[in-house]
Parts: structure tokens; sequence; C-alpha cells
């Protein structure tokens, strides 16, 4: 083994860089068709068979319905293919099933912090909140306070943007006095 070195730096002048002559590739690709010989005794053809079928395979592939799985589209594991069965109208967009679990479920109680956390991504990330109640909010703190700046205006959305949906909701425009940093 120590001999190998020594004919390295000769076979490097002699060929050039190993990235250019390496047989790696072509090997491992002869692998792939020995392991379509189905019979023994015509081995090229067994070869020719399998490389033709899935060439054929390949082709048509390209043909299939977008929702068909293949070699070269594989769909993302956790896709639910028919969401129309739990397709009720009064339900959020946000809690529409788009996939299935995985794995076993666990039950936990969230602290405080983590529940606020979740509350505030629910409301923040819902298409029907988002679109009209957070212009609504943004509207009214204008209202209340005309000199308030962007900061102050996303910190009164951190801070008080829940207890005020949820009045908002409960009682139609119903104006929540906040009290903001002055």
């Amino acid at each position: 083994m120590e001999h190998l070195p020594v004919h390295l730096a000769d076979e490097a002048r002699l060929a050039g860089p190993v990235q250019y002559r390496w047989m790696y590739s072509f090997e491992r690709y002869l692998r792939t068709l020995k392991n379509h010989i189905r019979n023994k005794a015509k081995v090229e053809g067994s070869i020719s068979n399998a490389y033709i079928l899935e060439e054929m395979s390949t082709f048509s592939s390209y043909y299939f319905e977008d929702h068909v799985t293949t070699k070269w589209r594989n769909l993302p594991r956790n896709i639910e293919e028919s969401v129309e069965e739990n397709d009720d109208p009064n339900q959020l967009l946000i809690f529409k099933p788009v996939g299935r679990p995985i794995g076993r479920m666990a039950k936990r109680y969230m602290d405080p912090q983590e529940y606020i956390a979740a509350h505030m991504y629910i409301l923040s990330n819902c298409a029907e909140v988002a679109n009209t109640y957070i212009k609504i909010f943004e509207d009214e703190m204008r209202y209340v306070n005309p000199s308030l700046t962007e900061a102050e205006l996303e910190s009164a959305f951190d801070n008080d943007f829940m207890v005020w949906f949820g009045h908002y909701v409960r009682c139609d425009k119903f104006i929540f006095n906040i009290h903001l940093l002055d």
C-alpha cells in the first residue's frame, strides 16, 4: 500500500486530473443494467428488454395526470388526495385538512406563552382574519391614537389583537379601548 502514492504524481502528470478518466459512474450504471438480468441464458437480450421497458415507461410517464406518482414525479408523503370530505363552508380555511398525521398521537398541555403564540399564529395566518379584521384593528388603533407609529402599531397588534378580536367577534363593531404606550 505504501508503494501506490509514489505513482500517483506520475499518473496525474501523464493523464491529467482524475475526474476526466474515472469510471465510477459507468461501473455504477453497468451494475444497474446487470440487476435487470432475468434470463441467464440470454443476458444481452434481457438487458436490452429491461432498458427499452424503462425508456418506454419514462417517456409515457410525462403524459400521465399530475396526481399520478411516477419514478420522476413523487408526491410528498403527507399529501391527502381528497379534501372534499370535510368541505364545510363555515369552517375556516386554516382548519381544513391538507394531509394526514404522521406517527403516534401524543397529548400535552401548552404553557401560557405557547398558547398565546399558537393563538397569534392562527389568527395572523388565517386568510379570513388577515383580509378583514387586521385592517379593521389597524384602523381602530389609528382612530384611537392618530399619532401612532408603525412600531407602536406592531406592539399593539402583538399585545392586544387577540383580546380585541374576541370582543369584536362577540360584540359586532365594538370599539375596544386599549391603553397604548405613549
